[in-house]
């Protein structure tokens, strides 16, 4: 059995999650990454963004969808549950 690709994506996404009342910047920088984030550390479990990058990330990593259009998803996923770091 093959295991799920996820390839570094060329711009990693910073998010801001909160842990244990004290919040912490993480740097997004796979597929892989970014769908254990959105299913283990995400701070709310609504929205059309946030629906859409589990499944754009699922694809991805089953080889269905490029690396690409996951990170995308994954950073307006971030934009609306207002999580997004601006990287300058």
């Amino acid at each position: 059995m093959r295991a799920p690709k996820s390839q570094k994506w060329s711009k990693a996404v910073l998010v801001e999650i909160e842990f244990e009342e004290e919040f912490a910047v993480l740097q997004i920088d796979n597929t892989r990454e970014a769908a254990e984030c959105l299913m283990e550390l995400w701070p709310t479990l609504d929205g059309v963004a946030f629906h859409r990058a589990l499944v754009v990330c699922a694809t991805s990593l089953e080889g269905g969808a490029d690396d690409r259009g996951a990170r995308e998803a994954f950073r307006a996923a971030a934009e609306e549950a207002d999580i997004l770091v601006p990287i300058h």
